[in-house]
């Protein structure tokens, strides 16, 4: 999530330079930012657990995903990870998650070990 923070910042920035307040793309845009940087708060002050929003604003097919799955079991998810599941999981990247993906282009699941950014996500251990 840092990473997504940090770009809407950067736009923000580049838009507030560019157009008047109440762009609508620039006041969407820090909305969006807002609300990240709300939920970003909340999560640095509830465990992993607590974190997880209610289940209409996750990914239906979370029960079935062998990355959620694998996560349940680790005592300490690191922050991407955390970032990984608030955004992809159940957060605003949902139909961009790269697992999702895979499993409509190709009609299978991906690899257990594919995050849902596309990478092998046994190097955030």
């Amino acid at each position: 999530m840092s990473e997504l923070v940090q770009s809407l910042e950067k736009s923000v920035e580049f838009l507030r330079g560019r157009y008047p307040d109440g762009n609508p793309l620039l006041t969407c845009l820090e909305t969006q930012l807002n609300n990240l940087k709300a939920k970003k708060a909340r999560i640095a002050e509830k465990s992993y657990a607590e974190h997880i929003p209610e289940a209409s604003t996750c990914c239906q097919r979370l029960e079935e995903c062998a990355f959620f799955e694998d996560m349940q079991h680790i005592d300490e998810l690191s922050d991407v990870l955390k970032d990984f599941i608030s955004v992809y999981c159940c957060g605003p990247a949902t139909e961009s998650c790269s697992r999702l993906k895979h499993l409509k282009e190709h009609g299978t699941p991906p690899s257990e070990k594919i995050s849902p950014a596309g990478d092998d996500y046994s190097k955030y251990l």
